[in-house]
C-alpha cells in the first residue's frame, strides 16, 4: 500500500530550498571563503534539493548546478 504524496509540503519544501539557494545563485562560480565545510555541506545539499524539485524556481537551473559545483570545490 503506497502512502499518497503530500503535495502541499513538497511546494513548501521547494520554496524553504529557494529562500536559502538564491543568494547562492547570484554568483554561481564565486569560490566561497571562510566557510565552514558543514556549511558548505549543507549549501551543496539545498542547492541539489532546489536543482531537482519540480516545484522549485531553480529547477533544473544551470545556476543551481555552478554553485553547488563551487561550494563542492570550496569542501
Amino acid at each position: 500500500m503506497s502512502t499518497p504524496l503530500d503535495h502541499e509540503f513538497v511546494r513548501a519544501a521547494a520554496g524553504a530550498a529557494d529562500r536559502l539557494a538564491a543568494p547562492l545563485v547570484t554568483h554561481p562560480d564565486e569560490q566561497p571563503a571562510g566557510v565552514t565545510h558543514r556549511a558548505l555541506a549543507h549549501r551543496v545539499r539545498t542547492l541539489v534539493a532546489a536543482y531537482r524539485s519540480a516545484d522549485s524556481a531553480l529547477h533544473g537551473s544551470g545556476q543551481a548546478v555552478a554553485a553547488a559545483t563551487a561550494h563542492l570545490g570550496a569542501l
